[in-house]
């Protein structure tokens, strides 16, 4: 009786572990689905016909000179927002690219569209799915271009790409480092939720920045095909952790309850 009810409780907690990771899951595919069907679901909007409310701008970004530039690491020239991506490699089962680092720098800029003026300033953690502008391959053994090698030495998250010897071959893993770049006068898509511009920044009506909610956000530089087929795959990968996160949540509540029905 009293292994029964050990393995009832190791069982229960088992279980409601099982249901708290599937809770989990299911708040995590609904979020990621209703995100894209937010932004794939919403008509792109001429500045001049803005209301505040969630929207989509397409335009060329152009600089705030009192607003300066933003810094790249690998790509040179001026631009408004960088995205800097360290990858790790490692050969073996399940082998695949690992982001490891990544760094952000943005400016405050404006969108426009022809009929007006929006002023974005991209939040810290909002999206920002830029076009690739600059990538390098780093083998095992091998120098990092100069500006990676000074970025490797100030941040210890960025370790070098390792050399072992394996039978006289040369080994180890490999590093991949990528930029994406939005410059003045690249053409943008920004969404997200709209407020007034109350400051009267540069003339503008409305600012994008990511208030109230920064997660809903989205900063890119893609064409809208690319966007949409992106955006498609992503809620496809919503679902299935949705499902999955359901799965998990029915199997254990099974776990929890069935021990104690058979006691």
């Amino acid at each position: 009786m009293v292994e029964s009810w050990l393995f009832g409780v190791v069982a229960s907690v088992f279980g409601l572990a099982s249901v708290v990771v599937g809770l989990f899951m299911v708040r995590t595919g609904r979020r990621m689905r209703a995100r894209n069907e937010g932004i794939d679901g919403t008509e792109t909007t001429a500045v001049g016909d803005l209301e505040p409310g969630t929207a989509r701008v397409r335009g060329a970004a152009s600089r705030i000179e009192s607003e300066g530039l933003a810094e790249g690491v690998t790509v040179r020239g001026d631009a408004l927002v960088t995205v800097f991506e360290a990858e790790r490699y490692s050969g073996g089962k399940g082998a695949n690219w690992r982001t490891v680092y990544e760094e952000r720098d943005a400016v405050p800029f404006v969108v426009d569209d022809g009929t007006g003026e929006l002023r974005v300033d991209p939040p810290t953690d909002g999206r920002l799915d830029l076009a690739v502008a600059g990538r390098t391959r780093v083998g095992p053994g091998e120098d990092p271009p100069a500006p990676v090698q000074r970025l490797v030495d100030r941040e210890s998250a960025i370790d070098e790409a390792n050399e072992r010897e394996v039978f006289g071959l040369q080994m180890g893993e490999r590093r991949r480092y990528t930029e994406g770049v939005v410059a003045p006068g690249d053409e943008v898509v920004v969404y997200g939720e709209l407020r007034r511009d109350d400051a009267g920044w540069d003339g503008t009506e409305f600012v994008l920045d990511g208030e109230p909610d920064p997660g809903s956000f989205l900063l890119s530089n893609k064409p809208d095909e690319q966007l949409e087929s992106e955006a498609t795959m992503r809620g496809g990968f919503g679902f299935l952790v949705t499902a999955s996160g359901v799965m998990s949540i029915v199997f254990g509540l099974a776990v929890a309850v069935v021990p104690w029905v058979l006691l």
